[in-house]
C-alpha cells in the first residue's frame, strides 16, 4: 500500500493471547490478498500480548494497535469496540489463537464482491467459510467445523437463525453496509454474541452466504471463550431452559426495532412473534413461539416449548 486506504480491515481482539498470537498474525501476513489493515484491540492483557503487537507493528505498518479502552470483560464487547474503528469497505474478524490458510481472504472477498456486483454495495452482505477444528498443536480434530458443531449452514432462513448461530466470527468477511447496519448502541449489551448479531442482520436485510471451504484452522486449547462446541440433543434441550431463550428473544426484539422496515414481510412477521415470547403468560408465550415458526430440531422444539412456558411464568 502506498498511502491509500486499504480495501479490507481485519479486526483482531486479544486478551492474554501471547502464546498463539504471533502465529495468527504471521498467517495473516502471508495471505494471497495483501491490501489489508490489521486492527488490534486488546482487553487488559497482562501476559505480553500488547508488547508483542507493538513489536509486530514496528515491522509491518499495516498493523495498528488501538489505544487502550478496556477492560471490556468479554470478546463480544471487545469486538464491538474494534468494529467502531473499521474504515475499509470490507471487514474480517480474527481470533487471537487461530491460523488462517493463505487463500482465506482472497476466496471470501471474491465471493463477497460477486454478491455486490449483482446486488450493489449498499446491500448488507456477509460471507462465512468453513474451518478445520484443530488442537493446540494444529493437529486435526475435525475437518469441518460446521459438521462437527452440527450447524445448519445450508438452511439460512431467518426463522432458523433466530434459534442458533451458524457462523463463528473468525470465519466471516462482510461489507461496510452490513457494519453500519449492525452497529447500534444497544447491541453490545443485548445480543448473545457479536457474530450471531452480524448473521441475523445480514439475513434480515441483505445477503448471507456460506462458502463450503475450510479456510481457517480453528484452534481449541481449553481457554476458548466459546470454541467449537459439539452440539447434541442434550444441549438442544437444555439451552432454552437455562436462560438462552430470553437472550434469543431479546435479540429478536432488537432486530425488529432496528431492521424491521428492511425485512421481507414473512420474516418480519416471524421475528415479531418470536419477539413477543414471555408476554401473555405461559400460554401466550408458547403461542407466540408456535406462531413464529422458529422451530428447530426435535430436541430443540421440546426445549424451546418448555423455555417459552417458563419465560411466560417469569414475566407474569
Amino acid at each position: 500500500m502506498t498511502g491509500k486506504s486499504p480495501v479490507l480491515d481485519i479486526l483482531l481482539t486479544t486478551h492474554n493471547g501471547q502464546e498463539f498470537l504471533e502465529e495468527q498474525v504471521r498467517s495473516i501476513q502471508v495471505q494471497t490478498f495483501e491490501d489489508w489493515r490489521l486492527v488490534v484491540s486488546d482487553d487488559a492483557s497482562t501476559d505480553g500480548s500488547v508488547e508483542l503487537v507493538k513489536s509486530l507493528a514496528e515491522q509491518d505498518p499495516r498493523i495498528e494497535l488501538l489505544p487502550e479502552r478496556g477492560p471490556f470483560g468479554s470478546a463480544k464487547a471487545n469486538f464491538f469496540h474494534a468494529m467502531e474503528h473499521a474504515r475499509a469497505p470490507y471487514i474480517a474478524l480474527a481470533d487471537q489463537d487461530d491460523v488462517w490458510l493463505p487463500e482465506k481472504l482472497e476466496r471470501c472477498l471474491a465471493r463477497l464482491q460477486a454478491i455486490e456486483a449483482g446486488r450493489g454495495s449498499e446491500t448488507p452482505a456477509l460471507v462465512f467459510c468453513d474451518a478445520a477444528v484443530v488442537d493446540r498443536d494444529l493437529e486435526i480434530i475435525a475437518p469441518s467445523f460446521s459438521e462437527h458443531a452440527d450447524l445448519l449452514v445450508h438452511d439460512l432462513r431467518l426463522q432458523k437463525l433466530l434459534i442458533n448461530n451458524v457462523a463463528a466470527g473468525c470465519t466471516m468477511v462482510f461489507n461496510r453496509a452490513l457494519l453500519e447496519r449492525a452497529l447500534v448502541p444497544q447491541a453490545a449489551e443485548t445480543v448473545f454474541m457479536h457474530d450471531w448479531w452480524l448473521v441475523l442482520v445480514a439475513a434480515a436485510t441483505g445477503v448471507l452466504e456460506f462458502l463450503d471451504e475450510p479456510l481457517n484452522l480453528y484452534r481449541q486449547h481449553g481457554d476458548n471463550e466459546i470454541g467449537a462446541l459439539r452440539r447434541n440433543w442434550r444441549s438442544h434441550l437444555i439451552t432454552p431452559l437455562t436462560g438462552g431463550l430470553a437472550i434469543r428473544r431479546n435479540q429478536a426484539r432488537l432486530l425488529l426495532d432496528h431492521c424491521g422496515d428492511q425485512m421481507r414481510s414473512e420474516d418480519r412477521a416471524c421475528v415479531a412473534e418470536y419477539a413477543q415470547m414471555g408476554s401473555g403468560g405461559p400460554v401466550g408465550s408458547l403461542t407466540h413461539l408456535a406462531r413464529s415458526g422458529a422451530w428447530g430440531r426435535p430436541a430443540e422444539r421440546v426445549g424451546d416449548a418448555f423455555g417459552a412456558v417458563l419465560l411466560g411464568f417469569q414475566e407474569l
